[in-house]
């Protein structure tokens, strides 16, 4: 009965559209990863072996570098729980986006066992995001422009009517 609930558990990961990973808490060996996960550019992994994606620079959105341990599978190593973290990473492949999760799985003493991480590739919408800022900026920036020259053009007519109207000429 219980390996047949393990076996449904591991078809449910396998099948799952974001890519899921398992760690050995202790030693850092990938235990698990499924087909979503080997997909990702930016995690170089062999089952057995410890996760080498935190060789690559990542970074958070206010723009701060992510240090070693700050990753979230780091993080999720020493007890924390990381929840919809977003982090571009760059390497080999260049930059993409991920929203990152990383939980501890205890064991029955309370100590983290197993990690679990879930990335999901979120590039097109971080770009997307990023160019409806630039496209709001620069319509602000047009908008502010144009009545710039509009307001200038008022103060024009006006300056012109006072010359006019101080000249007898109406």
């Amino acid at each position: 009965h219980r390996r047949r609930a393990e076996d449904r558990l591991e078809s449910v990961l396998r099948e799952m559209p974001v890519g899921v990973i398992l760690v050995d808490a202790a030693s850092g060996q990938l235990l698990f990863a499924n087909d979503a996960a080997r997909r990702l550019p930016h995690i170089r992994f062999r089952i057995g072996e410890t996760l080498h994606y935190l060789g690559n620079e990542g970074w958070r959105l206010d723009g701060s570098r992510l240090g070693p341990e700050d990753w979230p599978l780091r993080r999720a190593m020493r007890g924390e729980s990381v929840r919809n973290e977003v982090l571009t990473i760059e390497g080999p492949t260049g930059r993409r986006s991920y929203n990152i999760s990383a939980g501890p799985m205890r064991d029955r003493r309370g100590g983290v066992d197993l990690v679990i991480e879930t990335v999901t590739d979120i590039t097109e919408r971080v770009v997307a995001e990023e160019r409806e800022r630039f496209l709001a900026r620069a319509s602000d920036v047009l908008a502010s422009s144009l009545n710039y020259e509009q307001t200038v053009q008022t103060v024009a007519d006006r300056g012109e009517e006072g010359v006019t109207m101080a000249n007898g000429h109406v």
